[in-house]
C-alpha cells in the first residue's frame, strides 16, 4: 500500500477534522446506513491506529437523551480488523455537566447485533435502560464517557480481536484530541462493560500490550462477560435469546472472506428452518431477529447439526477470535462480576480465565454473586462496579487503588443495596 501523502503535513486538531457540513448538532440523528458521515475519507488505511478520521458534534439533543450529558461527539477513527489490517469505527464521546477532565470511562454497550443501523452512535438516541442507568451514575461522577460502536462497519459481534483493537484505539483516538475535547493531557482512563460489552473490553485488556505498549489503563470493570463463542452458541439455541448466537456466527465468519459462504454450504436448502431464511435475517435488525430466532433449535437449519462448530474452519476461527484467556494478561487492575447462575455464558468458563490470569500475576478482584441471572446481574453489579472505578483513577475520588494479587469471592450483591 503506498501512502505518499505521509510527505505532507497531517493536521490532527478538532478542527481541521470538521467540516462546515459535519457541524450539524441540532440535526435529527440518520441510520448510519444512510449518513455519509459514516464513509471513511480517502487515505484513511495509510493512517497510523488511532488516528482521527472524522469528528462532529452528535447531532440531536443529547442532554434531552442521557441525564448528565451537556454534550457530545462523534468521532471516526482509524483501527484494525482481525487480521490487523486497515479498518475504521466510530465513537462517542458524552461531556458531562460538571466535567472532570482527568477521567475518562470508555463504556462498551452490550450491543450485539449484525446490523449496522444498531451501532451505539445511532441507537443511543432511542434509550438503552440498563445501559443509560449506568451512563447517569458516571456522569454525575463527573467522569467522561467514550462509547465505541467496537463491532466497526461489518457489525463483527462475537469478533473478539476486532472488537478489541477497535476499543483501544477509541480511546487512543479521544487522547489525541483532548485538548479540543475538553479532557486534560495527562487524563486517566479505563474501562467498563457488561455481557458483550464485557468482551470488547477484556479482548483489548488481553491485546493491550501487544497492540498498544504505550498505553495504561488506570483499571477495567467486566461483568457477565461471554467466554467461549462455541458454548454460547450452542447454549443459546432453543433459548429465547437464540437470536443473539445468529449474530454471532455472522459476526464471526464475517471477519473471515469465504467461511459464510461455507457455512452456507452446510445448511439446509428446504423445510421450515434453512439457508434462505437465516440468510434474509442478515438483512433485519436485531430486534427483528430476536423474534425471529426465538427459542429456535438453530442446529436444525444445518444438516448435520452443529457438527460446523467443531471442523477445523471453524473451530479455528472460534477460538482465534471468540475464545478469551489465550492472547494476553491483563496489566490493568480489574474487576470482574457475574452472576454464579448466569444462564448466558458458564461461570465455571470465566473461573478458568480468571484463575489463569491470577496464576500469571493479574491483580483482579472477581466477585461471584449468589443472586441473580445474567440480566439481573448487569444491575446487582453496577454500582460496585462504579465504586471500584472511581477507586483506580487515583487520587481523584479520594482513596487510591493500591491492592494487588487475586481476590476471588462470593457475595450476595442487588441492586437495591445501593439505590436506596
Amino acid at each position: 500500500m503506498l501512502c505518499l501523502h505521509y510527505l505532507a503535513p497531517i493536521a490532527f486538531g478538532l478542527f481541521s477534522l470538521v467540516s462546515a457540513a459535519d457541524n450539524s448538532s441540532t440535526t435529527v440523528p440518520i441510520p448510519p446506513s444512510l449518513d455519509p458521515w459514516y464513509t471513511a475519507p480517502q487515505g484513511w488505511k495509510c493512517k497510523p491506529a488511532g488516528t482521527p478520521l472524522r469528528v462532529r458534534p452528535a447531532p440531536g439533543n443529547i442532554s434531552a437523551v442521557v441525564k448528565g450529558a451537556a454534550s457530545a461527539y462523534n468521532v471516526m477513527y482509524r483501527t484494525s480488523n482481525s487480521h490487523y489490517e486497515p479498518s475504521w469505527a466510530v465513537t462517542t464521546l458524552l461531556v458531562p455537566q460538571t466535567p472532570n477532565p482527568k477521567a475518562l470511562l470508555s463504556y462498551q454497550i452490550a450491543y450485539d447485533t449484525h446490523h449496522l443501523d444498531d451501532s451505539p452512535s445511532y441507537t443511543i438516541y432511542s434509550g438503552l435502560a440498563t445501559d443509560a442507568m449506568a451512563w447517569e451514575l458516571v456522569l454525575t461522577s463527573g467522569l467522561f464517557i467514550n462509547l465505541p460502536d467496537y463491532e466497526g462497519p461489518t457489525c463483527s459481534f462475537g469478533a473478539g480481536i476486532t472488537s478489541g483493537l477497535a476499543t483501544i484505539d477509541s480511546v487512543r483516538a479521544l487522547l489525541s484530541l483532548s485538548d479540543e475535547l475538553g479532557l486534560a493531557a495527562d487524563a486517566q482512563y479505563a474501562m467498563w462493560g457488561y455481557s458483550g460489552g464485557a468482551l470488547a473490553s477484556q479482548w483489548a485488556a488481553e491485546l493491550q500490550e501487544s497492540y498498544a505498549p504505550e498505553m495504561n489503563f488506570a483499571g477495567m470493570a467486566i461483568g457477565g462477560v461471554p467466554i467461549n463463542a462455541t458454548s454460547v452458541i450452542r447454549d443459546l439455541s432453543g433459548t429465547p435469546p437464540a437470536g443473539l448466537a445468529f449474530s454471532a456466527i455472522w459476526g464471526l465468519t464475517s471477519q473471515y472472506p469465504g467461511s459464510w459462504d461455507e457455512l452456507l454450504k452446510r445448511m439446509k436448502t428446504e423445510g421450515p428452518m434453512n439457508v434462505t431464511g437465516w440468510t434474509d435475517a442478515v438483512k433485519k435488525s436485531t430486534t427483528e431477529t430476536a423474534t425471529i430466532f426465538a427459542n429456535q433449535d438453530l442446529s436444525e437449519y444445518f444438516t448435520n447439526g452443529f457438527d460446523f462448530l467443531y471442523e477445523t474452519l471453524f473451530s479455528t476461527i472460534f477460538y482465534r477470535d471468540g475464545t478469551l484467556g489465550h492472547s494476553g494478561t491483563p496489566k490493568m487492575p480489574v474487576y470482574a462480576y457475574k452472576a454464579i447462575q448466569d444462564e448466558i455464558n458458564p461461570i465455571a468458563e470465566l473461573d478458568e480465565v480468571i484463575a489463569q490470569y491470577c496464576h500469571d500475576g493479574a491483580n483482579i478482584l472477581y466477585e461471584r454473586n449468589t443472586i441473580g441471572d445474567h440480566a439481573a446481574e448487569g444491575l446487582n453489579g453496577a454500582y460496585p462496579a462504579l465504586f471500584w472505578l472511581q477507586s483506580v483513577f487515583a487520587g481523584t475520588y479520594g482513596s487510591t487503588y493500591n491492592t494487588t494479587g487475586c481476590t476471588i469471592r462470593d457475595v450476595t450483591t442487588s441492586y437495591s443495596d445501593f439505590s436506596s
